[in-house]
């Protein structure tokens, strides 16, 4: 058997300035990994198998393909995303880039670690925008949710997506750095 070639899912450099505040990251890249996240749905592999619980259906991120990610950390838990990527495949050349947006604050909340991001995103196509939050409730209890609303081609029909969950560890606590 003959390989005709070597595809990669990922392949990105990762930069960081001003003290370490400033991240870029430019290459093939997965914009799932740096808006929308959670810390509770936010892998496929390890406990959904479901997308719509993975990522907000509204995000509608375009295949992994050739972007760039900048992330700005403000101090205090706050920080501020943009990210710019490809809306087609990989190979071919796209009028209208994907790009997507993201404000967010880590912060206890009544003593409890949680994380709490507003998204906005455009596709040439659709306008969409979403929240996604996740908030130690008790020490083995970790609740999450994800909301967001979008308009395609300025049709005054919104579609919308919604979930939520939460997560019980058995053994130990639910508090998991995750930002």
């Amino acid at each position: 058997e003959t390989v005709e070639g070597v595809e990669f899912r990922e392949v990105w450099l990762h930069a960081h300035f001003r003290r370490e505040r400033l991240s870029l990251i430019a290459g093939k890249i997965d914009l799932t990994a740096y808006f929308d996240r959670n810390r509770v749905a936010n892998d496929e592999t390890e406990k959904f198998l479901n997308t719509s619980l993975v990522n907000n259906p509204i995000l509608r991120q375009p295949p992994n393909g050739g972007g760039l990610v900048l992330r700005y950390e403000f101090g205090n838990g706050l920080h501020m995303g943009a990210g710019i990527q490809s809306s087609g495949p990989s190979n071919k050349t796209v009028e209208k880039p994907y790009a997507v947006g993201e404000i967010g604050s880590h912060n206890p909340f009544l003593s409890r670690e949680g994380n709490w991001r507003l998204w906005a995103r455009t596709s040439g196509v659709s306008l969409g925008a979403g929240i996604s939050l996740d908030q130690n409730l008790t020490q083995r209890v970790i609740g999450f949710a994800r909301a967001g609303v979008e308009e395609i081609g300025g049709e005054s029909k919104k579609p919308y997506a919604w979930s939520t969950g939460f997560e019980y560890n058995l053994t130990g606590t639910a508090i998991r750095k995750n930002r």
